[in-house]
């Protein structure tokens, strides 16, 4: 039984990360979803970090 419940446990673990956004990832959709709604310069505060750290 502790054997189930360790694999269980180090599953929902590795398919944590393993689905995880990074945090460039994270900004460019929150710029896109500004971008979508009209709000230009919004997405340009969560754009610009990312083109000037070239990700």
């Amino acid at each position: 039984m502790r054997i189930r419940l360790l694999s269980l446990a180090i599953l929902l673990g590795a398919s944590t990360f393993a689905f995880a956004q990074t945090d460039s990832e994270t900004q460019f959709a929150a710029g896109l979803a500004a971008k979508d709604r009209g709000h230009y310069a919004t997405a340009m505060r969560a754009w610009l970090p990312l083109a000037n750290s070239g990700s």
